[in-house]
């Protein structure tokens, strides 16, 4: 998976021809080739109208795409710096090479959450919500285990307040600094390698099972 992931981010052709293959007009291609690209995926009450305040005010141009049904009340189109596209749902082979093609994902529960972590690109966590905010308490342990700057665990907090009127546009400031951006992308790339280090269930399991043998 990661030869693949490495192979396809090293490839620029390729990422071109996916992104115009999901629909995405010209205007957005050279939104995103003279910006940046940024995938959402989110639940309904996610803050996404704060994003997208700030990424229309912002200098850099960006496209965003969307799924259908994600923000339905935020039209498609150019809106100031920003090209909002939407994009169908795809397999999760091709949903990785969305991941991959991206500079900053947004990912929505624990599937799409693993797959946005073996990307290697920064990313928000839209954790799934429960009952007593215990959503928050995981959220937290996982943050607490990864170096990633102050600013961006605030940011990824903001994306997942309660009650999303409580976000601003200034929430999501750590998404458009270079400085906090290039913090964020380094320790992505440190997860992705920690991970590759610990062995899969499956080898675990057998190595465990062997160990115990052996007594």
């Amino acid at each position: 998976l990661l030869a693949a992931r490495d192979a396809w981010q090293s490839d620029r052709a390729r990422q071109v021809q996916w992104v115009k293959s999901l629909g995405v007009p010209t205007e957005g291609l050279q939104a995103w080739l003279s910006g940046r690209l940024i995938s959402a995926f989110c639940y309904p009450q996610a803050p996404l109208q704060a994003l997208v305040a700030q990424l229309t005010s912002d200098p850099t141009p960006t496209l965003l795409l969307l799924p259908q049904g994600i923000g339905i009340d935020i039209p498609e189109g150019q809106h100031g710096n920003l090209h909002i596209t939407r994009i169908p749902f795809t397999s999760q082979s091709e949903y990785d090479q969305t991941l991959w093609t991206a500079d900053f994902n947004i990912v929505r529960g624990e599937d799409s959450f693993v797959r946005a972590l073996w990307a290697a690109r920064p990313c928000i966590w839209h954790i799934y919500p429960q009952t007593e905010d215990t959503h928050l308490i995981k959220l937290d342990a996982w943050l607490a285990r990864t170096a990633l700057p102050e600013s961006a665990k605030s940011c990824i907090r903001d994306w997942n307040q309660v009650d999303p009127r409580r976000s601003d546009a200034s929430s999501f400031a750590p998404l458009l600094n270079p400085a906090d951006l290039q913090a964020w992308a380094l320790e992505a790339k440190q997860i992705a390698a920690n991970l590759d280090k610990i062995h899969d269930l499956a080898s675990s399991l057998d190595l465990f099972c062997r160990a115990k043998s052996d007594h």
